[in-house]
């Protein structure tokens, strides 16, 4: 028997049953012979290599063809904020870099210079890193659809421990920036409170219904979808706190199926307060913010609302159910040291003398 070409395929034993092993432009098969004759595997061998050679090959394609059809079939599939952010990355970096090009050609140091290029033009790392998730989601689709036969080394993505955000309100902090929310903007003093008290985040307060409020039990629904992670969490509320004066006030006159926080009434949700947020925190002079000279983001509301149930003595679990954390890794990410808690320790390290 003629000897098979160099990586072509090889034969091993598994007990006393023959195995198949063959590659086929980069990509590696195995197969059991079912037999335990070393003839008939390599015959076997021999037809699996003869037809793999014949297959048709894959279609050839453009990234730039493959990735807007990638986009157009997940629109429906993703929220507009995920896919809005997935296209500006498509259509700022990965298209003008590797659009033109049949996607089977992109070779792994390809891929090398592009991440070094994106670092010179400033990117942040974690930015980065969304460039290489989107790309090779993209590379992965044409894999499905027979567009592609293999997929080349991705780089490895930066380790974004380091880049864990710290921005965090202190409860004064909290009490002066609501004194600069203008009274006629009394919806985002509700959508702050509860960022602040409970760890809600954003898309789970801009479209929640006055019907998720019950004034009989106190209670605060979410429904299954509604959160990140798309499981149901119910929080109890305090009706004579701040909290629960707030939500009659926005529920007040409204049905059960209109927005609980919206600038006409209850027909369309506030969606989009930014400017309202950062002029109040301007005001506020708040500057502990996880943005640039500290500017303070929404998102630092829940970092300080964990922050806060563990300075109140509630326990991991507890909080856990509160902020909807499944994730006890995660959670402790957003737990900081706060100031209050810094100084008790200080004191009990180095008591007065």
């Amino acid at each position: 028997m003629p000897k098979r070409p160099r990586f072509s395929g090889s034969l091993y034993q598994r007990g006393p049953i023959w195995q198949l092993q063959y590659f086929v432009e980069g990509r590696r098969f195995r197969e059991s012979a079912k037999t335990a004759s070393k003839d008939e595997a390599a015959k076997l061998l021999k037809k699996r290599i003869g037809e793999a050679r014949e297959a048709k090959p894959a279609k050839p394609t453009t990234v730039a063809a493959l990735g807007e059809l990638y986009l157009e079939a997940q629109k429906a599939r993703w929220k507009p904020k995920t896919y809005d952010w997935a296209t500006t990355i498509w259509t700022q970096h990965i298209k003008p870099a590797f659009g033109p090009r049949n996607p089977a050609e992109i070779m792994p140091g390809e891929l090398d210079v592009w991440v070094s290029k994106l670092k010179d033009e400033g990117l942040s790392e974690p930015y980065i890193n969304r460039n290489l998730v989107i790309f090779r989601a993209i590379l992965r689709y044409g894999l499905k659809n027979k567009s592609l036969r293999e997929l080349p080394e991705f780089p490895e993505h930066f380790d974004e421990k380091s880049y864990v955000r710290q921005g965090y309100l202190t409860h004064w902090d909290f009490i002066t920036f609501c004194q600069f929310i203008p009274d006629e903007e009394e919806w985002l003093e509700a959508l702050v409170t509860m960022a602040f008290v409970f760890g809600f985040r954003r898309g789970e307060l801009v479209y929640m219904r006055v019907g998720q409020i019950d004034f009989v039990r106190n209670r605060i629904s979410l429904p299954a979808g509604s959160t990140k992670n798309k499981m149901p969490r119910v929080t109890v509320f305090n009706p004579k706190g701040q909290v629960g004066k707030l939500l009659r006030a926005m529920a007040k006159g409204k049905q059960p199926e209109q927005y609980l926080f919206s600038r006409d009434r209850g027909s369309t949700p506030v969606r989009d307060f930014r400017v309202s947020f950062d002029r109040a925190a301007s005001a506020a002079k708040i500057s502990t913010g996880s943005g640039p000279n500290g500017k303070l983001f929404f998102h630092d509301l829940r970092r300080s609302a964990v922050t806060h149930m563990a300075d109140a003595g509630l326990s991991e679990s507890q909080s856990m159910s509160i902020s909807g954390h499944l994730s006890l890794d995660v959670h402790r990410r957003y737990k900081i040291l706060s100031a209050d808690t810094a100084r008790q320790l200080a004191e009990k390290l180095d008591p007065s003398v």
